[in-house]
């Protein structure tokens, strides 16, 4: 249940940023290297190589901007605090990641197409991130929500 209430905080912070002025920020590499991700706890767990870390790392976050990045950070902290400490969903997250890498060679590298979903739930997923990054930049402007 309270998993539900943050993401249901989120949905609305996503909203919210969804009329806000649109804002691109570059992103700050450095930074991706500074926080934990799912891949950097993957990748911790021995469950995604180096190389494929440094995929994620060095192409897959620059296509991003900071705004996504930090709402990214900001909607899967629970889920990362969990998946770091339990390996329950382990399956499932590289499940998911493989996918991620997938899509992001698709459109980095133009490699082979993936399966339609899972663009649309990398479109989907990347655009409610950005919104919520938007939310967060009006919440706190001078801080790093990160």
């Amino acid at each position: 249940p309270l998993y539900l209430v943050w993401l249901l905080v989120c949905l609305l912070l996503a909203f919210i940023g969804l009329i806000l002025p649109r804002k691109k920020c570059s992103l700050i590499v450095g930074e991706v290297y500074k926080v934990e991700t799912i891949c950097r706890i993957m990748c911790n767990k021995g469950l995604l190589s180096e190389k494929e870390y440094s995929f994620e790392t060095t192409q897959v976050a620059p296509y991003y901007d900071q705004l996504t990045f930090q709402g990214y950070i900001f909607i899967m902290k629970p889920v990362m605090a969990f998946i770091k400490r339990y390996s329950y969903l382990d399956t499932l997250m590289m499940f998911l990641v493989r996918r991620w890498m997938r899509v992001h060679g698709y459109l980095i590298q133009g490699l082979k197409r993936p399966a339609y979903p899972y663009i649309l739930l990398t479109y989907v997923s990347t655009s409610i991130a950005r919104c919520v990054g938007r939310s967060l930049l009006l919440i706190c402007p001078q801080s790093d929500p990160l």
